[in-house]
């Protein structure tokens, strides 16, 4: 009778061992420790984990299993990685589809060029620009390396040049320009025939009263415009003169000079000869301003041409003096000479 109870405990042990409710087991959906389990909290598949390395999710997996020699991508959310074709596809979890184009970088022209569609590596986006496709980085709209803006009216009202937004490549960390919205809103029309002055650091231009005003970004309070200076200091015994309404302040030759804001030089003085002596988004207008605020002659000084242009030119090329009634603007990273009216292409004379 011993013997028959000690077999019957050694056979109930073994049950509970096999019992598939047990806590231990490796092959229980409930087990805390289960490398197969959707609920594990270690689990590298685990596309509700917080500590989850990749984002496949089989909801829209066609049956196959990746066996082709391409990495698994880093799908950007919504999207997920799904295995279709015995490959990754990043597709919408909704539609299985691959996502919609993101075209916050297209420039608005229709693909003309014999080029079809790009496959964009995982932190590009396909853009389409001049009429072609291009692959951009989505922070600057530029290929990567490339700056999305020099100045600040390389940027729409609402927004300002970051020196500092973007890198040179994926796992680079330096530094590369691009537009960032700008907390300060603009009240009016611009109704002056100037260009966007580039304010100093920490500041931007805004429209205040039919022209430009400079601000800080982060009060909105205005400040000084300094687009004048000439990067000296006044150290002269000259006290700070108040300029008139239609002039600014200039910090010039180590002292103070009340200037035309067109020029950057006393009225009657011109501000420039040819386009070169202006920036990109300006050419030479021989009829920029006059030689004082109440008089109607002509002065030279840079005007804005108002024609889209790239922030930098990337050809070992001088920028084009294009004749009257046309200036340069640099498209695919070289210079253009286009109809001031129409912004239409012409031949440089």
């Amino acid at each position: 009778m011993k013997i028959f109870v000690a077999i019957l405990a050694t056979l109930t042990l073994w049950l509970a061992g096999c019992d598939d409710n047990t806590v231990g087991s490796s092959n229980n959906v409930n087990n805390t420790n289960n490398s197969n389990n959707t609920n594990n909290s270690s689990n590298v598949n685990n596309v509700n984990n917080s500590s989850n390395t990749t984002n496949h999710n089989p909801v829209c997996d066609d049956g196959s299993l990746p066996t082709c020699l391409l990495e698994e991508p880093s799908c950007f959310a919504p999207n997920i990685i799904a295995w279709i074709g015995g490959c990754y596809s990043c597709v919408d979890p909704e539609t299985c589809q691959p996502p919609i184009r993101d075209t916050i970088c297209d420039d608005g022209t229709d693909v003309l060029c014999e080029s079809n569609k790009p496959e964009c590596d995982l932190d590009e986006i396909p853009a389409i620009q001049n009429e072609c496709w291009i692959c951009v980085n989505p922070a600057t709209c530029m290929p990567w390396g490339q700056p999305g803006c020099v100045l600040d009216g390389d940027c729409a009202l609402t927004e300002y040049c970051d020196m500092c937004v973007t890198s040179s490549c994926p796992e680079c960390d330096d530094c590369v320009a691009a537009c960032l919205d700008q907390p300060c809103a603009t009240w009016s029309a611009l109704t002056c025939n100037r260009a966007r002055p580039d304010c100093a650091a920490g500041a931007t231009a805004i429209v205040s009263d039919g022209c430009w005003s400079c601000v800080d970004l982060s009060t909105c309070e205005p400040v000084r415009d300094s687009t004048c200076d000439d990067g000296t200091t006044p150290s002269c015994e000259m006290v700070e003169p108040v300029c008139a309404e239609d002039e600014i302040l200039a910090w010039q030759n180590q002292c103070y000079a009340c200037v035309n804001a067109i020029t950057c030089e006393p009225w009657g003085t011109p501000g420039c000869e040819t386009d070169m002596e202006c920036n990109h988004l300006e050419y030479c207008d021989f009829c920029a301003t006059s030689s004082g605020s109440l008089l109607a002659d002509c002065v030279a000084g840079c005007a804005p041409h108002g024609c889209e242009t790239e922030p930098l030119a990337l050809c070992n090329t001088l920028r084009p003096d294009c004749g009257e009634g046309a200036a340069a603007v640099i498209v695919d990273g070289c210079y253009q000479c286009v109809d001031l009216q129409t912004c239409a292409p012409v031949n440089a004379l």
